[in-house]
């Protein structure tokens, strides 16, 4: 009977040490990362989106600009590149 219950004890420490090196995956903790990483990932794709439009906007809006400027140059047949010449000859008179 000492034998029988020695070997009990001897298996269960002898178990514990054996499987103590066992990795654990917590299958929670997994899911609500791969959820959360999803979501980052779903929150980075929209907000480049929304970027590319901004930036398509500004394109637009630099392209009126400069059809403003075009029109306004060509109302006076005076040439933008001298139309500044002649203000900064304009400035150095002062």
């Amino acid at each position: 009977m000492k034998a029988i219950a020695a070997f009990v004890c001897l298996c269960m420490f002898a178990s514990s040490a054996a499987f103590g090196n066992l990795p654990v995956i917590d299958g929670s903790n997994l899911t609500q990362n791969t959820v959360s990483a999803i979501n980052n990932l779903t929150t980075a794709a929209k907000t480049t989106a929304a970027y590319a439009q901004q930036i398509q906007q500004y394109k637009t809006q630099l392209d009126q600009y400069a059809d403003q400027v075009k029109k306004f140059a060509g109302s006076s047949d005076i040439g933008l590149a001298e139309r500044s010449r002649s203000d900064q000859q304009r400035f150095e008179h002062r």
